[in-house]
């Protein structure tokens, strides 16, 4: 059985329409799906987004933060009636210039989310409530987080397009991408990630027509990576998401989202 959570197109929170909206990332839609075996819930993007997930104990539920994103849904809080879900409530934190979204569950439940394009699911076993119920507080206590580090960058020069592919330890969860014009060149911001080159600036040579160079260099809290580029490039490239760093594609025929 699927319960569609209705959106309205091209309208944000309140059902409004955004003419002036300030951000081009924005979620959609939020709808939930059952089978025999599991509950999911599908928030469908405008484009392929970054998000952190936030495990929450007191009451038991699920938090994911999506960096410099908007919302474009009809309500903010749907009420969903099965035997795991209780409530979803979707916010948006303007001074962080972020939005959230809140699965708040009956009872605590192991979960897995994948990414289907621009689609991010979250899947709950039925059947996980007595393996949950008996574990004990310490077994629930956080994992600790696991530093995300740098460990390469990898240029690839391709008949149509540049490639670039930043490897690290775990996913990139929140990355900033700008454009400078003089001299051109497109700067990647990859907050808490890492390196070992502190304070020195790290330069790749590049050949090709569409990157002449690489530079890295770490701050205290972000890496950022720069490529040397031409004018005609700043809106021709586009990011990807791995689940252990991101690759970045520059080229005539690639449209920045």
């Amino acid at each position: 059985m699927a319960i569609s959570l209705f959106v309205l197109p091209g309208a944000n929170a309140t059902g409004e329409v955004a003419n002036n909206e300030p951000l081009s990332k924005f979620i959609t839609d939020i709808s939930t799906y059952e089978d025999n075996d599991s509950i999911s819930v599908a928030i469908t993007c405008s484009t392929l987004l970054n998000y952190v997930s936030v495990k929450q104990l007191l009451p038991p539920g699920l938090l994911l933060y999506f960096p410099e994103t908007s919302l474009r849904l009809a309500k903010t809080e749907y009420d969903i009636d099965n035997a795991i879900i209780d409530t979803i409530k979707a916010g948006k934190l303007t001074e962080k210039g972020r939005s959230s979204i809140t699965i708040f569950l009956k009872k605590d439940l192991p979960y897995q989310i994948n990414r289907e394009g621009d689609v991010v699911r979250v899947v709950f076993t039925r059947g996980a409530e007595t393996e949950t119920e008996t574990e004990t507080a310490e077994s629930m206590l956080p994992e600790p987080s696991i530093e995300n580090k740098l460990i390469n960058i990898i240029p690839e020069t391709l008949q149509d397009r540049f490639k670039m592919v930043v490897r690290t330890r775990r996913r990139i969860e929140n990355i900033k991408t700008i454009t400078l014009t003089d001299p051109p060149r497109i700067v990647l911001d990859l907050y808490d990630v890492k390196s070992d080159r502190k304070s020195r600036q790290t330069k790749i040579q590049v050949k090709s027509r569409w990157v002449t160079n690489i530079r890295y260099l770490a701050y205290p809290q972000k890496v950022r990576v720069v490529l040397d580029t031409k004018a005609e490039y700043l809106s021709a490239f586009r990011t990807e998401a791995l689940d252990n760093g991101l690759i970045v594609l520059v080229g005539s025929n690639i449209k920045t989202p």
